[in-house]
């Protein structure tokens, strides 16, 4: 790895979401919140694989 094992990534427990000032009544909010790695276990366990679009069909609001 290009790391060589001397830099150890961060746990990702964060929460995706578009920041309140990009959203207005010309621009709705079209997906929720959601736990990145959630969405991860999601795909990784294939129940997505039929999905045209996996995050819209996890978090889309439309």
């Amino acid at each position: 790895a290009w790391r060589n094992d001397r830099v150890c990534s961060t746990k990702q427990r964060g929460i995706l979401q578009v920041p309140e000032e990009l959203v207005d009544d010309n621009h709705p909010l079209m997906y929720k919140p959601f736990h990145h790695l959630d969405f991860v276990h999601l795909q990784q366990s294939g129940a997505t694989k039929k999905c045209e679009n996996a995050i819209k069909a996890y978090c889309g609001l439309f």
